[in-house]
């Protein structure tokens, strides 16, 4: 009996070395406090709330070898994210009207194999500047560039409003409020009846607006 009482602790030590998990990952308590539905306040931020965000996002990737890319990329798009329906005039079929931005729900991002991992993130910052929660849809292990955007957004986002979708996890949309975006080297698509079409070289803002549904009110002069 000696003997056993004596062994006891050395197999609660390996045991409890070969089942610890990691620690789960919180948001960044000074950007997003706990809400019940985080969803809701992304699609509501100010602008200055996406800047630190993304610049906390930008900070992050700068901490992981394969980040330095994905970090310029949403470092690029804090300097360009605007007020959340920030109204602009425009001419639509010889129409004055005003125009108003608002987010398509959730994009749901698919790339063709042949993606350069930057399209990805750029579209995938685009989408996120646009107030749209972002589903990206994996079929391969990611390259590490995306790896490292993964994690960082896993980090600094609220949970819901960015997420991975696998083979592992199913390919369930969050419904019909779900834009499909498809990614070719050349151009982006999104299934808003009928296809928009976004070349590859669009700005920043062209590439926000690409995301975006607009409210058109015409102008009585």
């Amino acid at each position: 009996m000696a003997t056993a009482t004596n062994l006891r602790p050395m197999r609660e030590t390996r045991l409890r070395k070969q089942t610890s998990l990691p620690r789960p990952v919180t948001p960044f308590p000074a950007l997003f406090p706990q809400v019940e539905d985080a969803e809701a306040m992304w699609r509501q931020t100010s602008a200055s709330h996406l800047k630190a965000t993304f610049r906390r996002i930008a900070s992050l990737l700068l901490t992981n070898l394969h980040g330095d890319t994905a970090a310029a990329e949403f470092e690029s798009f804090a300097h360009t994210s605007t007020e959340l329906g920030e109204s602009s005039t425009a001419v639509i079929l010889g129409q004055l009207v005003i125009s108003t931005p608002r987010p398509v729900g959730t994009a749901l991002i698919v790339s063709a194999p042949s993606c350069d991992p930057r399209t990805v993130v750029e579209n995938v910052a685009a989408a996120l500047a646009a107030r749209n929660c972002v589903e990206l849809a994996l079929f391969e292990q990611p390259e590490p560039a995306l790896a490292a955007m993964i994690e960082a957004l896993r980090q600094a986002l609220p949970t819901g409003v960015f997420r991975v979708l696998s083979e592992q996890t199913g390919w369930g949309g969050r419904g019909p409020e779900t834009a499909i975006v498809i990614l070719t080297p050349d151009h982006s698509f999104l299934n808003d009846q009928p296809w928009v079409r976004s070349d590859a070289t669009s700005n920043r803002r062209a590439l926000i607006s690409f995301y975006s549904r607009f409210e058109n009110v015409p102008v009585l002069l």
